[in-house]
């Protein structure tokens, strides 16, 4: 099997992410591997569900003020990681049709300059070359228009685009799809797509082992050419039963650094 590239994407960064477990996972997991840090400029209250709530520190929302999350932001850039911008405020809205959907579904045109601004702006201060959108959706033609920028897209493949490669929209369809080099697939080189997200939720039910996982992200980023791990940084906050979330993914990031090349997601189009 040939040695691809692996990304770790660790989601919903803000102002009230507790610092010192970002430092612990740093110190005990990452341990000098490179991070996709996926930051939300103005996190909305209660847009991370309530698993998340109840596990923020007291403080600003903004990932843009002074303060110890700003400070380690570009800390870690200096050392190597990504700082992607993860929407807004991560928040959903009510698109033209009625129902809530996922912040750049749907886009409006003052939020699509916002978002475009704020791209920038990270940019000139991380070096931020990938947008992770909320919830990994985000309206293709936007996206697009992004990768015409410079910019990179990191986000689900859609059942559309599956069905455009050809194959059904079943767990087994979705998982082909992401072994599909970019270059073969119909959205641009500068998009690409989550493997796996593994929660604590993951781990309780689908029973699948860290052998397994490995095996899934390690094919994907041998044929595709590269692949995505997501975690969230509030499975690792301490309460019972997170012990098997650090055992499990400590476990996972040894198998992927042995078979695969751990890097950016910024630098997958190096690839």
């Amino acid at each position: 099997m040939t040695m691809g590239a692996v990304a770790i994407r660790l989601d919903d960064i803000h102002g009230r992410t507790p610092v010192e477990l970002l430092h612990c996972l740093a110190r005990e997991l990452w341990r000098g591997k490179p991070v996709t840090y996926a930051a939300i400029p103005y996190a909305a209250p209660l847009s991370l569900g309530p698993t998340a709530t109840t596990a923020e520190r007291p403080g600003p929302r903004s990932a843009r003020r002074d303060g110890p999350v700003l400070e380690l932001l570009h800390a870690v850039r200096r050392e190597g990681s990504d700082i992607a911008l993860h929407g807004l405020t991560h928040a959903d809205h009510k698109s033209s049709a009625g129902p809530a959907v996922p912040e750049l579904v749907a886009i409006r045109p003052r939020r699509a300059e916002a978002l475009i601004s704020a791209l920038d702006t990270w940019r000139d201060e991380f070096g931020t070359r990938v947008l992770v959108p909320p919830h990994n959706a985000i309206d293709l033609d936007f996206a697009q228009s992004l990768v015409a920028r410079g910019y990179v897209v990191s986000r689900s493949i859609t059942d559309g685009e599956v069905a455009e490669l050809g194959l059904d929209t079943t767990p087994d369809g979705r998982a082909a799809s992401k072994l599909i080099p970019p270059n073969g697939r119909p959205s641009s080189r500068s998009q690409y797509f989550q493997t796996i997200s593994v929660s604590r939720r993951y781990i309780d039910t689908s029973k699948r082992t860290p052998t397994g996982t490995a095996g899934t992200l390690l094919r994907a980023a041998s044929e595709a050419g590269n692949a995505t791990l997501t975690l969230h940084w509030w499975d690792f906050v301490p309460r019972s039963g997170s012990g098997h979330v650090w055992a499990y993914v400590s476990e996972l990031l040894l198998l992927l650094s042995q078979g695969a090349e751990l890097v950016p997601i910024s630098t997958f189009d190096a690839g």
